[in-house]
């Protein structure tokens, strides 16, 4: 009998393989194949689906854990924005007011660009 493998159980916060250097509050999405049972992530582009925010800063190669749906969290902002808004991804991994791209996140707090906001990940 075939079964699903279950990598994650539950996959709220789960470690990963930095493909470059990443500081601490940046999304991130795959970047390669899982080795072993660890995701290969890199830097979130503009407008991103992303796979969850590193907890720390961490350098190529070294792992981390990434936030996923449901944690409350500080992330770095691009642009301004204030509690209550809609968020999607930036350039450089960063967090922004929602326009074109998909709704990540709920600001808790203002945003201000190359600062840290508390935000609620979805």
């Amino acid at each position: 009998m075939d079964i699903t493998k279950v990598h994650y159980d539950p996959a709220a916060a789960i470690t990963v393989k930095a493909k470059k250097k990443i500081p601490a509050g940046t999304f991130v999405v795959p970047a390669d194949d899982i080795v072993g049972r660890t995701p290969v992530v890199d830097i979130a582009a503009a407008d991103a689906y992303p796979f969850g925010v590193v907890a720390h800063d961490v350098d190529k190669d070294g792992y981390v854990t990434v936030y996923r749906a449901g944690h409350v969290l500080d992330a770095l902002a691009a642009g301004t924005f204030v509690a209550g808004d809609k968020l999607s991804t930036a350039a450089d991994g960063k967090v922004v007011k929602a326009a074109a791209g998909p709704v990540v996140a709920i600001a808790l707090t203002k945003g201000t660009s190359g600062k840290s906001a508390t935000i609620a990940l979805l």
